[in-house]
């Protein structure tokens, strides 16, 4: 709601982004991405519509910016780089990355709710494609880079693979009703991810026991201790 005669100090750009954002995810969650209509987000914000197309004329850009801001496509990168800083052994590692993708595919969030309705468009819209792909593609550029694993493409295409694993229970998990019904079974769902990621796990080790004795290079050193 907009107060009238009360002055309020004026909200920066990314203030105002955000405040956008929260608005317009609400009403996503609550109309559906496509029934819902600019003058929608407009009423759950302290702006104009003059003040609004100042920033956004359509509700994809909108939606686009919070997926950007969020990253919640993917596990996040914070995850696997605290569990690659632990000295702990391939094992607890594993079960560590267990946890995190398990938690991805089986728990609800409002985040997970939105991104599971964007993944839904894809199939009618080439746009939302592209930027679901440009999305994957820097996160994945991203934790490759963390990994050491930039110039082994086989890595990269398993990395790939377990990523569009998560994603497709996270679409399923927040939109097909009864969402209790894989909550309930998370060791089954362990164990179905357990055997490729522990392929994965076994091969990063063994790159990082090869280039530890097979080089001196400070260069190559510092790519593998990432």
């Amino acid at each position: 709601m907009k107060e009238e005669g009360i002055h309020i100090p004026r909200k920066s750009s990314e203030e105002r982004k955000k405040e956008i954002w929260l608005a317009a995810k609400e009403v996503f969650l609550e109309k559906g991405y496509e029934r819902t209509t600019m003058e929608d987000i407009i009423a759950r914000t302290s702006l104009s519509k003059g003040g609004m197309y100042h920033y956004y004329s359509r509700t994809k850009d909108i939606l686009f910016d919070i997926l950007w801001s969020h990253n919640e496509t993917y596990l996040e990168i914070n995850i696997h780089q605290e569990i690659l800083e632990k000295k702990i052994s391939f094992q607890q590692q594993m079960e560590l990355m267990l946890d995190a993708i398990v938690d991805k595919m089986c728990r609800t969030t409002p985040e997970r709710r939105l991104f599971a309705i964007f993944m839904s468009q894809m199939v009618h819209d080439a746009e939302i494609q592209e930027v679901f792909l440009k999305l994957e593609d820097y996160f994945l550029r991203g934790l490759c880079h963390r990994l050491g694993i930039e110039g082994d493409p086989q890595q990269q295409l398993q990395l790939r693979s377990i990523s569009r694993m998560i994603n497709g229970f996270t679409l399923f998990q927040n939109i097909l009703p009864y969402p209790e019904l894989l909550t309930s079974h998370q060791e089954e769902v362990r164990q179905m991810i357990r055997q490729q990621l522990q392929v994965f796990l076994q091969q990063e080790n063994r790159a990082i026991k090869t280039a530890s004795t097979t080089t001196t290079n400070p260069a190559a050193a510092k790519v593998t201790a990432v």
